[in-house]
């Protein structure tokens, strides 16, 4: 467009031909300016996000039958050798991203057991190493929602020190059908880490 008006002025005005050419890599230029300004700021927004992360338990045991009872490591067990000749199997999951409205925020999603029994105890170990993770990397706060039927969690968020936010229902098929759902959320500043975590 800009080099068709100074072709028009060039004709009907009788401004010099130079000008005229000078426009191609001016537009040129500009393109190119136009483009890695865009990338660069896309570039910026990417690296000022927090990174999303998530962590799964896994159960490792001798026998047929799996046991009632076990340890929790969150690195490499004492035993690493004697590990990787046991059964594993995957019994617990926990993940957390950049909260969608709250800048510096974080939020707890995708918990998953095999079993109701083992919720208190792998829960609170999971969200208190979850908790670490988010205050390493700078993140303000944390929230999470759980369910209705999520009973077990709760207390583990309560725990924790997570408090309630807000509760509401969540509708699934029209009225007919809602779930009701709980907030809850942290300030990680109280968050003295797993460590200083009382356990009793």
């Amino acid at each position: 467009m800009i080099v068709l008006c100074w072709a028009i002025a060039f004709i009907f005005f009788g401004i010099p031909p130079l000008y005229c050419l000078l426009t191609v890599p001016g537009v040129i230029g500009a393109l190119c300016l136009l483009v890695y300004g865009t990338f660069f700021n896309k570039a910026m927004e990417i690296s000022n996000m927090k990174p999303s992360r998530c962590w799964l338990a896994e159960l490792h045991y001798r026998g047929i039958t799996e046991p009632h009872d076990f340890d929790i490591y969150f690195h490499d067990p004492p035993e690493e050798q004697q590990v990787t000749q046991m059964r594993r199997k995957i019994i617990a999951t926990v993940s957390v991203k950049n909260h969608r409205d709250l800048h510096s925020s974080a939020w707890l999603f995708r918990f998953g057991f095999t079993k109701k029994a083992s919720i208190p105890r792998l829960g609170e170990a999971l969200i208190a190493h979850v908790l670490d993770f988010c205050k390493e990397n700078r993140f303000s706060t944390i929230e999470g929602v759980t369910r209705e039927c999520d009973e077990d969690l709760r207390d583990v968020y309560t725990k924790l020190g997570f408090l309630m936010k807000q509760i509401y229902h969540k509708q699934i098929i029209g009225n007919s059908l809602r779930i009701m759902k709980a907030q809850f959320g942290m300030d990680l500043e109280k968050w003295k880490g797993y460590e200083n975590y009382p356990t009793d």
